[in-house]
């Protein structure tokens, strides 16, 4: 399924009063890829968050696939491999891109590593086949996502006061995630995860050492 095909069918929705099961699953799986792929606004991802009109068509599509807000909320508590995730991860980007104050998506960002760590230490309970993937994939993202934190906070020189705030929540939000860490480690007994854990504790060094220069 094309991008542009994404956004047309999404237009369309008002108007479709029954939307198979099939469609459903294929429609939010393309676009839970395109919100992996693409997780800014930008080219046709731009096209089909970043402008309002698009908000209420994808409020109606996860209504039309969960069936209601309930689910939604469910979907909360799954972990990757669970039938509702992707319906949690496509309603953490629209919070994200809908984040307009710095200060917003910054707490926004918090709380996503908050819940792959959290989904982390689910998984990693968990002895089966395709849960060291899952590992893999959700040490990819906690990277990716400290990425992110660190890229923003460069960006700031002299930090405001609001910014300071930022800051500080940025620097708990490590210490607790160092510790839960330390436990993953322990329970993910395999050397393969080695190398993401020991990058993800680079970054967590890098991070604070920027932040507490930024604190003064």
């Amino acid at each position: 399924m094309k991008e542009k095909q994404i956004i047309e069918n999404l237009r369309n929705l008002g108007n479709l009063e029954v939307l198979d099961e099939n469609t459903k699953i294929k429609t939010l799986w393309h676009l839970q890829r395109l919100a992996r792929t693409k997780p800014e606004p930008g080219r046709s991802w731009k096209v089909l968050f970043a402008r309002r009109v698009f908000i209420p068509a994808i409020c109606a599509f996860l209504l039309l696939f969960a069936g209601s807000w309930a689910t939604v909320v469910v979907a909360e508590d799954t972990i990757p491999g669970d039938r509702l995730y992707p319906i949690k991860r496509l309603n953490e980007n629209m919070k994200l891109i809908l984040a307009i104050r710095p200060d917003a998506k910054a707490k926004i960002r918090e709380q996503l590593i908050e819940k792959r760590f959290n989904e982390l230490e689910s998984v990693s309970e968990i002895s089966n086949k395709s849960s060291s993937l899952k590992i893999q994939n959700l040490l990819a993202e906690i990277e990716k996502g400290l990425d992110k934190v660190l890229e923003e906070t460069n960006r700031i020189d002299k930090p405001s006061q609001k910014q300071k705030l930022i800051l500080n929540r940025y620097l708990m939000l490590i210490e607790r995630k160092k510790l839960q860490l330390t436990k993953i480690k322990a329970k993910a007994e395999s050397v393969q995860f080695e190398e993401q854990i020991g990058k993800i504790e680079k970054k967590f060094n890098q991070l604070e050492m920027n932040l507490r220069e930024l604190q003064g």
